[in-house]
């Protein structure tokens, strides 16, 4: 009886308790009430790029070793820099104390440039460096193409000098091409197996980097392939690169309807010199047919011209530069579609700058899938040098029609207002319109726009992405909790 009467005060005792229990949850607040989730960074008021640091890889050449000294340093990516530019600096100032290996002194002052398009790098040596000796200048092409190959953003490299081609064997009849990483070789065995090309006088294959027009009809895409000649001879060159670029296949973001060059030439294109004697030019007879057939298949003569021009302008070595004639008149003048203005050829001698402008690179977005319950990946294509920036990521997001559907209704790329890239994540301010318009959504639309815009941002070396509306952030939205940050979210790609 005493162990039954305890046993009841035991069982009284725990009803009190919880009793307790449920007051205190009935008196707690309310989850909007709680403490602010801190973002653990301040609203960016405009772009900006924190100071980071990565630890680089600088080959330089041993004459003694007849190798390449492989050093690593820590270089600084400052507000506005990219880490190939750096790089490309580091390299040409030479190896510091204590670094093994050496480089030639190049009188001059211009600066070296590089063009980064997805895994594609093209280092443009200033024209000074032609007074280095061919194999030495073989061998600083190659020292340049092996640093960048050990970024893991690079995969392949072409090292021109003074907006061309050089050459690399003695005669210069044999192009260096796009360069892929290679194993620890003697600098003069590489460098033996391009004169060996002219020497046999047989077919050979090479990489070779050839541009295509992009779907959105804006921009020029670099597509590395391997293309087989039947001879070390620039006309060679030409005929198959030509033949090449008819060849279209499935190129992410790249166009497929567009005049193939082969089809309208009207003669067999030569390499003269120009008037004065000087220059060496490649020229191509097209036929009057050529401006229909671009305008049916919505491919402007910009993009056209400059996709000819840069694919060989960046493969044959030795010339100065690109004639082309449409229906017997020389082009010196080529309007632009893509932006205000004309592009004027003077003494219609057609130069790699000319159309520099329209590089692009093929970025990944994120869009509603199939199944609709959750994301795939989709091609966009922006500026070369604006593939690297989170702003216009995400503001070719918001503007891709394939975006439209999750995004709020509408929005574009103008409601970004700012972005801030620090080391590991990229803190982004919207408008207060984007919020607003993220308030009326349904929740699983709203979950999919934030992640698309998450997955989109979080591609490459960054993993957090923080949002601020109008400079502040945002509450929680019918279980999705805007403060603080967000991770990529693979689980729900299609």
């Amino acid at each position: 009886m005493a162990r039954r009467r305890s046993f009841c005060l035991s069982l009284l005792v725990l009803l009190l308790c919880l009793g307790g229990c449920t007051s205190v949850l009935e008196e707690s607040k309310t989850l909007s009430e709680l403490p602010e989730i801190k973002a653990g960074t301040t609203c960016p008021m405009s772009d900006e790029q924190v100071e980071e640091s990565f630890v680089a890889t600088l080959c330089f050449p041993d004459s003694r070793e007849d190798r390449l000294m492989r050093n690593s340093r820590t270089l600084t990516v400052h507000n506005g820099e990219t880490r190939a530019q750096v790089l490309l600096s580091a390299l040409l100032a030479g190896p510091q104390t204590g670094e093994k290996g050496e480089w030639p002194e190049v009188p001059g002052s211009s600066r070296a440039r590089v063009e980064v398009s997805g895994e594609s790098a093209t280092v443009l040596l200033p024209a000074r460096y032609r007074n280095l000796e061919p194999e030495m200048l073989f061998t600083v092409r190659y020292a340049i193409a092996e640093s960048f190959l050990t970024l893991p953003e690079t995969a392949y490299v072409n090292v021109l000098v003074g907006d061309r081609e050089e050459g690399v064997d003695l005669a210069g009849s044999v192009p260096a091409g796009t360069f892929t990483h290679r194993s620890q070789e003697r600098i003069g065995t590489v460098y033996a197996e391009y004169g060996d090309i002219r020497s046999r006088e047989e077919t050979f294959s090479g990489l070779v980097t050839l541009y295509y027009p992009s779907a959105n009809g804006r921009f020029l895409l670099p597509v590395i392939r391997r293309v087989r000649f039947d001879s070390a001879s620039p006309i060679e060159y030409m005929n198959s690169l030509l033949q090449e670029l008819g060849k279209v296949g499935d190129i992410p973001g790249a166009s497929a309807d567009f005049p193939k060059p082969l089809t309208f030439l009207d003669e067999m294109p030569e390499i003269v010199r120009d008037h004065l004697g000087k220059d060496r030019v490649m020229t191509l007879v097209f036929s009057a047919e050529l401006p229909a057939a671009l305008e049916a298949a919505g491919i402007s003569s910009e993009l056209w011209i400059g996709m000819i021009a840069q694919t060989l302008l960046t493969f044959v070595p030795g010339v100065d530069g690109l004639e082309i004639s449409i229906g017997g008149e020389i082009i010196r003048q080529v309007p632009m579609e893509t932006r205000e203005g004309v592009v004027t050829i003077d003494n219609g001698l057609i130069v790699r700058t000319h159309f520099e402008y329209l590089l692009g690179a093929s970025v990944t977005g994120y869009r509603r899938s199939e199944s609709e319950e959750g994301l795939t990946v989709f091609p966009m294509v922006v500026p070369a040098e604006g593939a690297e920036q989170a702003h216009v990521l995400l503001s070719a997001l918001l503007d891709a029609p394939e975006a439209k559907p999750i995004m709020p209704e509408g929005i574009t790329g103008a409601d970004v207002l700012a972005i801030r890239t620090e080391r590991q994540r990229h803190v982004i301010n919207l408008s207060q319109n984007f919020l607003e318009g993220l308030e009326r959504m349904n929740p699983e639309d709203r979950r999919l726009c934030v992640y698309a815009m998450v997955n989109t941002l979080t591609g490459g070396r960054k993993d957090q992405v923080i949002f601020f509306f109008n400079g502040a952030q945002a509450g929680n939205m019918d279980g999705l909790e805007m403060r603080g940050s967000f991770t990529r979210a693979t689980g729900m790609i299609r």
